[in-house]
């Protein structure tokens, strides 16, 4: 009845015990996610006008539970919308990228078969606006953060709906987990420009082409 959500919980036992503070920083992370890919959106509605290429991450809620079984006798648990379509991962934290779809067995196919062209005739395949949006993460915050394992749904009214982000967030100390174990920091900004080649897309962002030795420091 109603909306259908997701229920989640930390994965890993030592997670468990971190309760509400464990749950606080995924959901201040996809918070942070969200607010990037609204500019996102913004800066692509200035070059192209396409909803199918909106990027959105899903809000999240914290529930509260008693349960005797853990510390305090408090279950904390992140909740949100199901997703509704075919899942697909686009990319992770480590710099792997998802291979064209083409490429891919039948039994995994998902995301997008579209190729377009813009004005002026490039070819901008849209299987590529998650790699760029996860550059464009750098460049808009100026090198403080990388929004990446991205992951979810498309469709050609709401474009990509995504969830369980990880953002790489690079202190000037150097220090990493800022955003929890998966937020490699600096490091993990070097493995996406270790793999990324700019597509169309940055490009006609102006997008700055980067390497793992060509960074913001």
């Amino acid at each position: 009845m109603g909306l259908r959500l997701v229920a989640k919980e930390a994965k890993y036992l030592e997670n468990l015990w971190l309760g509400r503070a464990f749950h606080e920083t995924f959901a201040r992370v996809q918070s942070d996610a969200f607010v990037l890919a609204e500019s996102f959106n913004e800066r692509c509605a200035s070059v192209f006008s396409r909803n199918d290429w909106n990027v959105s991450f899903l809000k999240t809620y914290l529930y509260h539970n008693f349960d005797v079984n853990y510390k305090d006798n408090s279950m904390w648990l992140l909740v949100e919308p199901e997703l509704d379509g075919k899942f697909t991962k686009w990319n992770n934290n480590a710099g792997a990228v998802a291979p064209p779809l083409q490429m891919r067995p039948a039994h995994e196919l998902g995301g997008i078969f579209e190729e377009d062209e813009d004005e002026e005739g490039d070819a901008i395949d849209i299987n590529d606006v998650p790699q760029a949006f996860s550059h464009f993460s750098y460049e808009r915050s100026l090198g403080k953060q990388l929004v990446c394992d991205l992951q979810g749904v498309w469709n050609a009214d709401d474009g990509f709906v995504l969830t369980d982000p990880v953002v790489h967030y690079v202190s000037g100390s150097g220090k990493r987990h800022q955003n929890g174990a998966t937020d490699k920091g600096f490091e993990g900004v070097k493995r996406f420009f270790r793999t990324h080649t700019c597509g169309s897309l940055c490009k006609k962002m102006l997008l700055t082409e980067r390497s793992e030795h060509e960074l913001i420091r």
